[in-house]
């Protein structure tokens, strides 16, 4: 005979439990509340609220001075003076279409006159 799957019923985030969203990774307030990982990262995500460690959610808050650091120097060592990886500088600076560090080519001449390739 065929049994229904049981259904996970709902539970509906309390005042207590988004407090904690964001003080702690989602992983330990998933443990504290007794919730999935996933569960506490929508909710945290849904509400706009920042991870734990305050840079959303790519590892770092990325502003205008900090993207003129990209394609300056190589992405490993942008990383290190941001504190994030060289990953996330490359995504960035790709999405920004900023050619990597050495990559630049200077197409002008002496006279100015572009040369071509």
């Amino acid at each position: 005979m065929y049994e229904r799957p049981r259904l996970v019923r709902f539970r509906r985030w309390n005042s207590r439990e988004l407090a904690l969203l964001g003080t702690a990774s989602d992983r330990t307030v998933a443990r504290w509340l007794a919730r999935s990982v996933r569960a506490v990262e929508n909710a945290r995500r849904a509400r706009g609220i920042p991870g734990a460690s305050g840079r959303g959610y790519g590892g770092v808050t990325w502003t205008p001075e900090r993207d003129a650091l990209l394609g300056l120097a190589p992405d490993r060592a942008v990383a290190d003076e941001l504190g994030t990886s060289h990953a996330s500088v490359g995504r960035r600076r790709r999405k920004l279409g900023i050619p990597a560090f050495g990559r630049i080519q200077d197409r002008t001449g002496p006279d100015g006159d572009e040369v071509p390739p």
